[in-house]
């Protein structure tokens, strides 16, 4: 009896706990206003070190022998949009004052309908405040004498710090970790949403709330699988991972159920055998 009591306790946390984190982890990642500048990466394409003999290139009209072409991402990441007013002065990117910027160019944007307004200053690439709405965003390059990353200055409404980030560093850190949290919490769902609907579970009470409360958790649990299925997702043009990153913790999980539905069955005979006089 102490060992089927000590069973269902453990099974009531473990319960609690499921759908408990991921709406926590839910509730945190509900920001609001968020600006993030991302590292996308830094390339070489002409080295001052290692001139290649008999080419001479200029870059609107000025000789250069050193180009270094820097990525960057600016992103909406809260979830309230940013607006035009809400910029005190325009978006600086900036490199040291020893160097310069020669060119700058828009790379991506989503939506389609986004559309950055810059100019070029020495060496600061200067973008006018624009409406930025959650997920927006937009991706530039600069091709520039400078070595060192690209800095970022501007001042928002309700922003203290912009966030920044090294794509290359924080998305694969980011990635990996709620790709793990996501397989063993889908363990974890999938194990309850399986004995939700098996008869094992049903046989802990006869109480039609008690079994009403156990359907509700698996769809909650359901729901909260949704959520990381969509912060997991992130693993561009691997369909074939994706799926199986969905179906081997489902699988898991409904072998978890199935042992401890055996195991609660061995045990049963021995619950029920009368007691030696």
């Amino acid at each position: 009896m102490f060992q089927e009591n000590h069973k269902w306790r453990l099974s009531t946390v473990l319960k609690f706990l499921a759908v408990l984190v991921p709406i926590i982890l839910y509730l945190l990642s509900l920001t609001g206003k968020s600006l993030e500048y991302v590292i996308v990466s830094r390339s070489e394409l002409i080295a001052e070190e290692f001139p290649i003999k008999d080419l001479e290139l200029k870059i609107k009209g000025e000789s250069v022998n050193k180009v270094i072409l820097h990525t960057f991402r600016i992103r909406n990441s809260g979830s309230q949009p940013i607006k035009k007013d809400d910029f005190e002065r325009p978006i600086s990117i900036n490199v040291p004052d020893d160097t310069k910027i020669y060119l700058a160019r828009l790379n991506k944007k989503l939506p389609e309908n986004l559309t950055p307004k810059y100019k070029l200053n020495n060496n600061k690439l200067l973008i006018e405040p624009l409406l930025l709405n959650s997920d927006d965003e937009f991706e530039m390059e600069l091709f520039s004498s400078s070595n060192a990353y690209p800095t970022i200055d501007t001042r928002i409404v309700g922003i203290s710090k912009i966030q920044k980030k090294f794509e290359h560093i924080e998305g694969s850190t980011v990635r990996s970790i709620m790709l793990v949290l996501g397989f063993l919490l889908m363990i974890i769902y999938s194990k309850f949403a399986a004995a939700a609907f098996s008869n094992n579970l049903y046989s802990y009470s006869s109480n039609l709330s008690i079994r009403l409360g156990n359907v509700i958790l698996a769809l909650v649990c359901a729901i909260s699988s949704i959520i990381f299925i969509r912060i997991g997702k992130d693993i561009g043009g691997k369909p074939i991972l994706f799926f199986f990153l969905i179906l081997i913790p489902v699988l898991l999980g409904v072998f978890w159920t199935w042992k401890e539905e055996k195991y609660n069955k061995k045990m049963q005979p021995i619950a029920d055998a009368p007691a030696d006089s």
